[in-house]
């Protein structure tokens, strides 16, 4: 695997509110020059995924920033 293939990458993210774990132990590879989608019911955590991903990429944490292609 060439590391640079990827723009971002997630391992054993999870997501907790209290008691309840809205997503765990999610293991994402983005590649670059790829569309991805993020399918599923109401409720099931989409935005919650992406605005987690967003928070731990400025943190510095779980998220992986491998190359950064913005701007």
């Amino acid at each position: 695997m060439n590391v640079a293939e990827y723009i971002l990458e997630t391992r054993g993210l999870g997501i907790s509110f209290g008691g309840l774990k809205a997503a765990q132990n999610v293991n994402l590879r983005v590649k670059k020059r790829e569309i991805y989608g993020l399918i599923g019911p109401n409720g099931a955590g989409k935005t919650t995924l992406i605005k987690k991903l967003i928070e731990e990429a400025y943190k510095g944490e779980q998220v992986v920033l491998i190359e950064n292609e913005f701007g």
